[in-house]
């Protein structure tokens, strides 16, 4: 899920969430982050911690318009979930549907406690 972000270049990524409580913590609901690859294409994964929460996250791509986009996701009902032998499939990667790209912003809906892939094909803003 993870490694085509190896020899990406970083993307500065700016994001504003809602925080999640936990105990007398709190931490940001959603993480970002965001590269780019020797072909162009842009990979952003978000990750949202709240177990209680769906989030809905705004992005704008800039200098670019996005021509595709896939997703990945990875999520469970509860939070501790993990793969067993007797039960293997219980978390697996699965396709991501709910982001959507307007030319340069997006929209994606982040199920709790997921964390999500996404690839972005891109073409130079006219």
């Amino acid at each position: 899920m993870y490694q085509a972000h190896q020899g990406a270049l970083l993307l500065p990524c700016f994001l504003e969430s809602d925080l999640y409580t936990f105990s007398d913590r709190q931490i940001p609901q959603v993480n970002a982050s965001a590269s780019r690859t020797n072909d162009g294409t842009v990979l952003l994964t978000l990750c949202n911690v709240d177990p209680h929460r769906e989030a809905e996250v705004h992005c704008e791509l800039r200098g670019a318009q996005a021509s595709e986009v896939a997703g990945t996701i990875l999520t469970a009902e509860e939070m501790g979930a993990y793969n067993t032998f007797q039960d293997p499939e219980r978390v697996k990667p699965a396709p991501f549907k709910e982001i959507r790209f307007d030319a340069e912003k997006g929209t994606a809906v982040l199920p709790p406690t997921s964390v999500c892939a996404c690839t972005i094909r891109v073409v130079p803003k006219k």
